[in-house]
């Protein structure tokens, strides 16, 4: 595998290890251990901080931190918190070596053969009452969350029986399903959102932990396709926890909705390095309804923004002999043209263009980009706002991308507010929400920009 797609593996799992910073327990005393007399029935808190637990409810060390105590709830819904498992992830990520493909050839493998890795691999940390939690995550995944990403009846059957039944012997791909699912239960019951979110962001640390250290081992043609659809669902999980959380919260993040996409661009880069080190394997083997073509599937619409982008281009490129920065903004357009273009000519009924689009692009786009755009470039978020549109297209079919598009949307648009460029946002902007309206037209902005020129 080249360099460069071994340095992008490894920010897949690194863009998307939790923010919690680890907690600290300060006693006023400290005792032996000699005395006590061990116990399993200690608050969920103090289980997973590792200290003795009083088992009065509330306990006094919860009582202490302010923190709810899971001997007060019922215990279907108590689960350990993973600000501490978080901690230990981050501390060791620097140290992920990236995929390599193995040279060994072996027969392609199916999926539906359930062994016992998973049942190997439970977590100390998880109780009993943690698994009827996780049981319900299995549950609704395999009842409702896959039906909203089943374009057709032979990707549903793949994605409702065929996967969780592989995902059996690959612990971390079940701890993403869940996760995933516990993203979408939050999505659809407010009311709980909390106690989802937390049980999805625990499974999500352990599936991380779990992709990191099977990428760190041999890419074989046995373990590249769960590899490779597991990137999938954190992508997707990433999207997800975004729509899941409170509306109120959404900004609180220390990541601003550009920093949180331009992340997302950086594991579907990882995601690609694995696609490429193992593309004959993936394509002929249990993914290959993802690759099918389907000539009855349109995709027409997508077209529109290709136009648009074109007349994008032009005052760009006048400047472009001038401005190295210019060359590169230039190639960025044409580099979406061209994923326009490829999802629009490569039909297929497993997933719409637009869904296609969104992970497509990001593997196209050079390095550059993504620090002109995180730095504020304003042709580079007006770029970016055009991309905004698939991810708009995408929500009408698939819950984990709403409001992403209109949050992005409005970003962007304050960040280039006063630019001679700003005119440039009126149609992905106005598409994307109907309220917003761009400050200048085309027409005076491109005099503005003769005039400077």
């Amino acid at each position: 595998m080249p360099p460069e797609s071994q340095s992008t593996t490894l920010l897949l799992i690194n863009t998307m290890t939790s923010s919690p910073g680890s907690q600290t327990f300060a006693s006023n005393a400290r005792f032996k251990r000699l005395g006590f007399k061990k116990s399993r029935n200690g608050c969920c808190r103090c289980k997973k901080r590792r200290v003795k637990c009083d088992e009065a409810i509330p306990c006094t060390a919860c009582i202490r931190h302010n923190a709810a105590c899971s001997l007060e709830v019922p215990q279907s819904s108590a689960c350990p918190d993973t600000a501490a498992g978080s901690s230990r992830d981050r501390s060791a990520e620097s140290d992920i070596p990236p995929p390599t493909a193995s040279a060994t050839s072996s027969p392609q493998p199916t999926f539906g053969t359930v062994r016992s890795a998973f049942l190997d691999s439970l977590d100390s940390s998880d109780s009993s009452d943690c698994w009827v939690s996780n049981a319900e995550l299995l549950i609704h995944y395999t009842t409702v969350t896959y039906r909203t990403f089943s374009f057709t009846g032979s990707l549903a059957k793949f994605l409702q029986s065929d996967l969780p039944r592989e995902a059996l012997s690959r612990p971390f791909l079940l701890r993403e399903i869940m996760a995933f699912s516990g993203f979408h239960l939050a999505y659809l019951h407010p009311e709980k959102r909390h106690t989802y979110l937390l049980l999805a962001s625990k499974n999500q640390d352990l599936a991380i932990r779990g992709l990191r250290e099977n990428l760190s081992k041999d890419l074989t043609p046995q373990n590249c396709h769960t590899l490779y659809i597991t990137s999938i669902f954190l992508i997707l999980s990433k999207f997800a926890a975004f729509t899941a959380v409170e509306p109120q919260h959404r900004h609180h993040s220390c990541l601003t909705p550009i920093e949180s996409l331009l992340e997302i661009f950086s594991m579907v880069h990882g995601m690609d390095s694995v696609f490429r080190s193992s593309e004959n394997d993936i394509r002929c083997g249990p993914l290959e309804g993802l690759f099918r073509q389907d000539s009855h599937a349109q995709s027409t619409r997508v077209l529109s923004l290709s136009a648009r982008l074109e007349e994008l281009k032009l005052p760009i490129e006048s400047q472009s002999e001038e401005c190295e920065t210019m060359t590169t903004l230039v190639s960025v357009i044409d580099s979406l043209v061209a994923a326009t273009i490829r999802v629009a000519d490569h039909k297929t009924s497993a997933s719409p263009a637009e869904l296609r689009a969104i992970f497509l692009w990001p593997m196209l786009v050079p390095r550059e980009f993504m620090g002109l755009a995180e730095g504020g470039n304003p042709i580079a978020l007006i770029i970016l706002a055009h991309y905004c549109v698939f991810i708009h297209w995408a929500a009408e079919k698939s819950w984990c991308f709403e409001r992403w598009a209109t949050a992005l949307s409005h970003a962007i648009a304050n960040q280039v507010s006063g630019s001679p460029w700003a005119a440039w946002l009126d149609w992905p902007l106005n598409l994307i929400d109907d309220n917003m309206q761009g400050v200048y037209t085309v027409a005076t902005v491109t005099s503005t920009l003769d005039k400077q020129h």
